[in-house]
């Protein structure tokens, strides 16, 4: 896939103090998750990300296709025992996901699909991110509340890293193009779309982004990758 030409905190310099309010407070919450012992806990064994398989499923076919359709039956259902066989074996995932797929994390009652990323350009004099040798690019984020009480989005983390070495690839923060960087919460059965931003060097050729989720302290992250 080619490169989409055209984002650390290199934000703009007057929010520098929120962006860095907010990573202080993310901080905070963590340092809190670890001397509670992780009382906040929702589970013992922690949350494992699954992959959302749901939004795939097909209605069924006309009766007019069914001799196209009985080879393509047989091979589809040995898919799907084959995708049952890995699911009972706790490894549907193992984490990774493709840019566009959903994580559902079951115990926690929480799914968060990340969407293909876009250039983030710089707008204002002062903005810092995709500067020579950099490009920015944002993603959009949806989290979908499917527990029974409120989800608070801003015990969410997330991070990346660029090409085969793991690069790190600072966060943007820019008030003006992204908002305030707040997840804000979200009611049940209800969803919060907000988007999150990197900087990634112009020779990576990959960006892989992290999420963490800091309610329940032993559960796992999701990791989504772009391939440029």
């Amino acid at each position: 896939m080619g490169k989409i030409t055209a984002g650390s905190t290199r934000g703009r310099r007057a929010p520098y103090g929120f962006a860095r309010q907010r990573m202080l407070a993310v901080a905070g919450v963590a340092g809190t998750a670890l001397l509670m012992g992780g009382l906040t806990a929702c589970t013992d064994e922690g949350d494992t990300p699954q992959r959302d398989t749901s939004a795939s499923e097909s209605p069924a076919t006309d009766d007019a296709d069914d001799a196209d359709d009985a080879e393509g039956s047989d091979e589809a259902a040995e898919t799907d025992d084959a995708d049952a066989d890995q699911a009972d074996s706790g490894d549907d995932s193992g984490g990774t996901f493709a840019i566009g797929e959903t994580a559902v994390y079951e115990n926690i009652g929480l799914k968060v699909t990340l969407s293909d990323p876009e250039v983030l350009e710089p707008q204002e004099e002062w903005d810092e991110f995709g500067g020579e040798g950099y490009t920015a690019y944002t993603f959009t984020v949806v989290l979908e509340n499917t527990g029974d009480e409120h989800y608070d989005g801003d015990m969410t983390v997330f991070q990346a890293r660029a090409g085969d070495d793991g690069v790190e690839a600072p966060q943007v923060f820019s008030f003006e193009q992204l908002g305030n960087g707040s997840m804000g919460s979200v009611l049940p059965g209800k969803k919060s779309t907000n988007k999150i931003a990197f900087d990634v060097p112009d020779d990576a050729d990959s960006l892989t982004v992290e999420f963490m989720e800091l309610s329940d302290w032993d559960s796992e992250s999701a990791f989504w990758t772009h391939e440029f």
